[in-house]
C-alpha cells in the first residue's frame, strides 16, 4: 500500500504526530477583550482604521469618503478613556470609497487608498502653539498618487518609511 499523505495540522509540530481525523481539536483560552471607548466614527461602513506609532492618534475611512483622525485620551481623571475627532479630509478630496488607512513608522504621515483609482499621502498639522485647548488640527493632501488601472483597495509604508 502507498503511503498517506502528511496533511498540515495547525496544532501539530515536527516532533509531535499529526492528528487523525477522529482528535478532537485542542482547547485554548481565549483573552478577554475590553471595550476602551467607542465613537460613531464613518457615516456608512467604517472600512479601516490605524492608530499612530505613538498610539496617540487613530485615523479611519470609510463610505463617506472622508479619512478622519481622533486623538486618544487616557486621563485619569475621566473615565473612561476618550476619542475627539480633531480632524478630517476636506468634503470632496475623495470621489469615491476609501478603503485604507495607514501610517508611517515616524507617525508624521498618512497614507490613504481610495477606490476611484489613487492613493494619497497626507499629513495632519497639529493646532498652532498657544492654541486654544479644543483646537482642531489640519489634515493636508500632501499628493494624490494616480496611474492604477481600477479600485486601490490597501496601502502600506515599507519598513523604512521611504516606499509606499
Amino acid at each position: 500500500s502507498s503511503p498517506q499523505p502528511r496533511r498540515f495540522c495547525p496544532t501539530s509540530s515536527p516532533r509531535t504526530p499529526p492528528l487523525s481525523p477522529r482528535t478532537p481539536p485542542r482547547a485554548f483560552a481565549m483573552p478577554n477583550l475590553t471595550q476602551l471607548a467607542s465613537h460613531n466614527v464613518n457615516s456608512g461602513i467604517a472600512w479601516d482604521l490605524a492608530w499612530s506609532a505613538g498610539g496617540s492618534l487613530l485615523a479611519t475611512c470609510g463610505q463617506d469618503c472622508a479619512v478622519k483622525v481622533f486623538s486618544y485620551t487616557t486621563d485619569p481623571a475621566s473615565e473612561p478613556p476618550k476619542l475627539k475627532l480633531i480632524c478630517q479630509t476636506v468634503p470632496g478630496a475623495f470621489s469615491r470609497t476609501i478603503r485604507s488607512v495607514n501610517w508611517s513608522a515616524d507617525g508624521r504621515t498618512l497614507a490613504a487608498a481610495c477606490f476611484d483609482a489613487t492613493a494619497a499621502l497626507l499629513t495632519v498639522d497639529p493646532p498652532a502653539a498657544g492654541a486654544a485647548p479644543d483646537a482642531v488640527a489640519a489634515i493636508r493632501v500632501m499628493t494624490i498618487l494616480e496611474g492604477h488601472e481600477s479600485e486601490v483597495k490597501d496601502v502600506a509604508f515599507a519598513g523604512s518609511g521611504s516606499l509606499l
